[in-house]
């Protein structure tokens, strides 16, 4: 069993969170584990939001390196929401083969953003789960993979502050 790191930066603005993770990849193609095919991570956070301040994320951005044959494909989810509330928004990338491999860059919005804000100045548990997958369901006989850029794949998550009473 590999071992798979995350290394979190977060920007001294608060205004975006970069996580880089080592060895976190999907992929599918003859002799590979289903098990191989999604992987995913939670990230959670203890945080206190100052006074009269709330925030949430409006967008993540994703870095790395896919490959696809043609009926192969590929994707990326991320969603988060605060310890205590049933609320939940999404982002969301998909990539359809062929491919014959790029790097990618990609910024994807979350849904209904402005409806998934922290609780105002108080402190809040925040869980972001991102996940990757490939799937052959379209090409049986294909392969791919969306993995990391070099040695790492990266994502920066990016925060809206406003005023609260």
């Amino acid at each position: 069993m590999s071992t798979r790191l995350c290394f979190l930066f977060l920007e001294r603005r608060w205004s975006y969170l970069n996580v880089t993770y080592s060895q976190y990849y999907a992929e599918v193609g003859s002799g590979i584990p289903i098990s191989e095919n999604r992987k995913d991570c939670q990230l959670t956070f203890g945080i206190s939001v100052p006074p009269s301040f709330s925030f949430c994320i409006t967008s993540t951005t994703s870095h790395g390196f896919y490959f696809l044959d043609s009926g192969v494909t590929a994707s990326q989810k991320a969603f988060y929401y605060f310890q205590g509330s049933s609320d939940q928004v999404t982002a969301q990338s998909n990539i359809s083969g062929p491919v014959p491999g790029a790097l990618y860059s990609y910024t994807a919005p979350f849904s209904l953003v402005f409806t998934n804000m922290s609780p105002c100045g108080s402190r809040t548990v925040l869980n972001i789960d991102t996940e990757v997958c490939a799937s052959d369901n379209d090409n049986h006989s294909g392969e791919g993979f969306i993995a990391n850029d070099s040695s790492d794949f990266s994502q920066s998550f990016h925060f809206v502050w406003q005023t609260c009473s």
